[in-house]
């Protein structure tokens, strides 16, 4: 994706970045052609899970709703300037929340086959949880370094962190209701979660400017997180019953 991007912006401008962006992604047609060959779809299954696939591709929907339309609202609300730093803020939150996405894609087929990663989740709870204080310590004094003219996005930095423990939570929450294939609770918090990002990017960023921004980021994922937890725990007295 960087080198197709860099190309493209070099010889026909900055339009052509999204073209290389979807080039990138060819990379995966040798593993799709494989699995072609390789598996034959089931379409009987696919129409006895049909409720749980729909209810998955329109969580995807409402979780890229919920992570692009703050920016749709940022730049009318606060201007570019905002924007631009919100993004910086964004990228490197999303950086420090790697971690729980790769062990989400371990944890969700291990939790489906009923083997218990609860040893997993405590040490990837506690490491976000140092990763958090880390950001919030170290972050005026490294980027400086690399962002000089970006110091007004420390305190955003700071403040969004704070999300990374919810989301790291939510992570092991979300894959727990997933493997019962109970997606639409999932959904339902992704809802919840899209109408607090508008309410609170309006609201909160019109009171408090960019701190309002940062505020409202980490209430929707601290919201999801306990949406999922409580979701969740009603699923198992329910089974418990």
């Amino acid at each position: 994706m960087v080198t197709f991007s860099l190309i493209v912006y070099s010889y026909f401008g900055v339009e052509w970045i999204l073209l290389a962006i979807s080039l990138s992604y060819m990379v995966y047609l040798p593993i799709i052609f494989k699995n072609i060959k390789t598996y034959k779809i089931d379409f009987l299954s696919l129409k006895n899970n049909k409720h749980f696939i729909s209810s998955n591709y329109f969580l995807m929907l409402t979780n890229i709703c919920t992570k692009q339309v703050d920016k749709l609202l940022i730049a009318p609300i606060l201007g570019l300037s905002v924007l631009g730093n919100y993004a910086l803020a964004e990228q490197i939150i999303l950086i420090l929340t790697i971690i729980p996405s790769i062990i989400f894609k371990y944890v969700l087929p291990h939790t489906a086959n009923g083997i218990s990663t609860e040893k997993l989740e405590k040490v990837t709870i506690l490491f976000s949880i140092l990763l958090t204080a880390l950001s919030i310590i170290l972050m005026p004094i490294i980027l400086p370094i690399f962002f000089e003219t970006y110091t007004d996005v420390i305190l955003l930095i700071q403040i969004m962190s704070l999300s990374v423990v919810p989301t790291t939570i939510t992570i092991f929450y979300f894959a727990k209701i997933l493997a019962m294939e109970k997606a639409t609770i999932p959904l339902i918090g992704g809802i919840i979660s899209s109408i607090i990002t508008v309410t609170g990017m309006i609201g909160l960023g019109n009171l408090y400017g960019s701190t309002g921004i940062a505020i409202t980021y980490v209430l929707t994922y601290s919201i999801f997180c306990i949406f999922n937890y409580v979701m969740y725990k009603r699923i198992i007295s329910k089974h418990e019953i």
